[in-house]
């Protein structure tokens, strides 16, 4: 008798991996007295799965220029979103405890990460092909 073997598709590890970086988030910055400490470890995988999903979008993609330009246009947003909650929040220096330029511009995105990775990788595949010439 034949099993089927469990297989998740591309959405589906991109929506785990959402889930899982929500639940750090959350335990990062608001929960961080209240659940145990090995709840920071739980999410640790979302940013090689990210990376992963990255690699193998560049490669299925129809135009890495629009690809790179839809990952900066996302971290634009997301760094707009983090300059409004920190000056919601009054995010401070830890060292000066005053607001500065840098306490207002900080914050945690994967997204500006993972277009500077897709530029290093299509970068260096332009160097490849430029070679095989």
């Amino acid at each position: 008798m034949r099993t089927r073997g469990f297989s998740l598709d591309g959405n589906q590890l991109k929506l785990i991996a959402v889930v899982f970086m929500i639940f750090d988030h959350v335990y990062t910055y608001l929960l961080l007295d209240v659940l145990p400490a090995w709840c920071s470890l739980i999410a640790r995988f979302v940013a090689p799965l990210f990376v992963y999903m990255l690699v193998e979008g560049s490669f299925h993609t129809s135009s890495r220029k629009r690809y790179l330009l839809r990952i900066i246009e996302a971290a634009m947003i997301t760094w707009a979103g983090e300059i409004i909650i920190n000056l919601m929040f009054h995010n401070v220096d830890p060292l000066t405890h005053k607001m500065t330029i840098y306490s207002i511009i900080e914050g945690n995105n994967i997204l500006v990460t993972l277009a500077i990775y897709l530029g290093i990788m299509w970068t260096l595949e332009l160097f490849r092909e430029n070679k095989r010439r």
